[in-house]
Formats: C-alpha cells, sequence, structure tokens
C-alpha cells in the first residue's frame, strides 16, 4: 500500500515482451507512452500509445497495458475506475553489421 493507505496503480504481473529489431540508426533509447482507464476490477479499458513513431514498439507497449493486472485506484474504501498512464523506454541493441 502507499503513504496514504492505497493501493499502488501498477501492473500487479510484471511482464517481459520480445519486440522486433529496429534498424541500427535506432540505436538509441526510445520511449512510449501508453494511457488506459483501469477500472474497479483492476482491468485495463480504452488503451492506446500517446507518444511514439515506431508501430512495433508502440504494439510491444501496448500489448504490454493491455495484458497487465492492476490494482485499481481506492477511493473512500473502495475500488474505483481512474485514468492511468505508463512511461516505456526501449533500449535498442544495435545489432552486428554481417
Amino acid at each position: 500500500m502507499g503513504p496514504s493507505g492505497q493501493h499502488p496503480r501498477r501492473p500487479t504481473q510484471p511482464r517481459r515482451f520480445r519486440y522486433a529489431p529496429l534498424s541500427s540508426e535506432h540505436d538509441r533509447p526510445t520511449y512510449r507512452r501508453p494511457a488506459c482507464t483501469i477500472d474497479a476490477q483492476g482491468r485495463s479499458h480504452d488503451c492506446m500509445v500517446q507518444e511514439g513513431h515506431y508501430t512495433e514498439l508502440n504494439q510491444t507497449a501496448l500489448d504490454y497495458v493491455v495484458q497487465a493486472s492492476y490494482f485499481p485506484a481506492i477511493r473512500n474504501g473502495h475500488p474505483v475506475s481512474s485514468h492511468y498512464r505508463m512511461h516505456f523506454k526501449f533500449l535498442i541493441p544495435q545489432t552486428a553489421e554481417p
């Protein structure tokens, strides 16, 4: 529980996803900001990636937030629906040239 006695709204089951490597011109960190509504049962709805241009990474971030389960926000001792945004940082490894 957090400092205010509320459950944190982070995923309860972290997962690792594989994603297709990008070309060597994208060898620096890249960021994604998926956002969802988390319902009172801890399920995500209406998820979308708010920032990011590479569809492979957007889809990886979206897959993560859709498949994860969450602790819902608590108001007056009861779970409630809330909007939640995450920040992903992808470190793309450089691939060896043939």
